[in-house]
């Protein structure tokens, strides 16, 4: 297989009649979902639309998105999410940025239909662009091809044993890459992609029931989305038919799997930590948890092993690979490395650097490894934060509190609740009076996305600075002392 359409064409001619993508209400066999995307891809072709034209998908939640993602690869192009609930301004930078040839919206969805031949599609071929927050205070756009999906895929799936039979959840947004695997690895393995419903993916309280109502078997979610569910759950355990828990995008929360086995989970039931990052596609490493990791006290999180189109070296600050034990920066390569910046050439070159032939990716973050190879997750080296499993860059929070009305500078850092999880904190320097904090919110939201909303917005007299003059970000914790 080469590209994802030809990985949706074996499973339709291998399962023509089994559920393919179903959200409760509605099903559609593989045969029906194909024929489907093919009449929705040759309207996208009709309207003009053309192999290697970028497209913006802005639907809610629902089978009308996942038909809209297929049916846009299908005719050669790249989609680009666009959450409509995000700022109008963040959306109109994202067309602009990723010059989009058309965007998918409600209005006219179900008049797009069409009959046409459709293009070709390589490996090489841009799969999506995943907008992510940027430093600079705008999110910058990474490219990821066919060839990185499938070799994910490829070499990620006979990890499992993931059947025809599996019932998956599609509980990520589509703005955040896990929702990739989430839908190819079910789609290229014959099984049903259930799409959880808006109102469950809102509320994780709501999330246990949908898991067994919906008899659902492959579980992905956040490490920290896992704890509210778990949290939630009082009177029914956890679904029965559940055989994976699969984490990726925080580090896992190992108290959070300790309670939900003794409130009745399966003993089959495989817990995997899956570190990934957006430019090597979705995931990186594998690790099945243990029950000694699940009652270790390591303070630093074990992601395990490179998964086999990967590898992944631990350097210094000089790009020099460190000993054992020690920590250093993940130096991460193979197959899954994306293309790069879309539009960004200087932050491209920044990012995806070549040692030794071979090319790189820079991920920022800490990590060292034992005797036995296995990585464990220390932190991040800049001031990048993991929130909700979303990527979130300090800079460009305080580059929208400096668009704020009454802040004259503004700092954010990141601090852990009593459950370990991520917080974001504004540190404000109030210009001639101290703004209300409820408009300081509302006017951010304008701006940000709510998880990069600081949950705390503090104002203090002055920001701590370096000898040199710069921020110093490793005391801005102390003023909250």
């Amino acid at each position: 297989m080469r590209t994802l359409n030809e990985c949706l064409a074996r499973s339709t001619e291998r399962f023509p009649g089994r559920i393919a993508l179903t959200d409760g209400a509605t099903v559609l066999t593989y045969a029906e979902l194909t024929a489907a995307v093919r009449r929705k891809a040759c309207g996208l072709v009709l309207r003009g639309v053309r192999p290697g034209a970028r497209v913006g998908i802005a639907l809610d939640r629902g089978i009308d998105q996942v038909l809209a993602i297929l049916a846009v690869l299908q005719c050669g192009a790249a989609y680009v999410p666009l959450d409509p609930s995000y700022p109008a301004e963040r959306i109109d930078h994202i067309v602009r940025d990723a010059e989009t040839a058309d965007v998918i919206t409600a209005s006219g969805w179900a008049e797009l239909t069409g009959e046409c031949s459709l293009p070709e599609v390589n490996g090489a071929d841009a799969a999506y662009v995943l907008y992510t927050s940027g430093s600079t205070g705008l999110p910058k756009g990474c490219v990821v091809t066919h060839h990185n999906v499938v070799s994910l895929l490829r070499c990620a799936l006979p990890l499992f044993d993931f059947t025809e039979h599996d019932r998956w959840a599609l509980c990520h947004s589509i703005n955040f890459d896990v929702s990739v695997w989430e839908m190819w690895a079910a789609f290229t393995t014959g099984a049903a992609l259930h799409v959880v419903p808006a109102e469950v993916a809102v509320a994780p309280p709501l999330l246990a029931g949908f898991l067994s109502e919906a008899r659902v078997s492959v579980l992905n979610l956040v490490p920290s989305v896992f704890r509210l569910m778990v949290d939630a759950m009082t009177g029914s355990g956890p679904a029965t038919s559940l055989r994976y828990v699969l984490f990726g995008g925080e580090p896992v929360d190992l108290r959070s799997v300790r309670a939900f086995r003794d409130r009745g989970a399966p003993d089959a039931v495989q817990y995997v930590n899956l570190y990934g990052i957006t430019e090597a596609t979705v995931h990186v490493t594998h690790r099945t948890l243990s029950a000694d990791d699940l009652t270790g006290s390591s303070p630093h999180t074990p992601i395990g092993k490179p998964l086999p189109h990967m590898a992944i070296s631990v350097r210094d600050e000089h790009g020099a690979e460190v000993a054992t034990g020690e920590i250093g920066e993940m130096y991460v390569s193979g197959d899954g490395i994306a293309s790069g910046y879309w539009k960004r050439p200087e932050l491209t070159a920044e990012r995806f650097v070549t040692i030794d032939g071979v090319r790189h990716y820079r991920s920022g973050d800490l990590a060292r490894t034992d005797e036995s190879g296995d990585l464990f997750y220390v932190g991040r080296n800049d001031h990048q934060f993991k929130v909700r499993g979303f990527r979130v860059e300090a800079g460009e929070v305080e580059w929208a509190l400096g668009a704020v009305d009454g802040i004259a500078g503004a700092a954010v850092s990141v601090e852990r609740d009593a459950f370990g999880e991520h917080r974001l904190v504004a540190w404000c320097l109030p210009a001639d009076r101290q703004p209300d904090v409820r408009q300081v919110r509302a006017q951010l939201l304008r701006a940000l996305p709510a998880h990069m909303v600081p949950e705390r917005i503090v104002f203090v007299d002055r920001l701590p600075l370096s000898p040199s003059g710069k921020l110093d970000r490793t005391r801005l914790n102390e003023l909250a002392r």
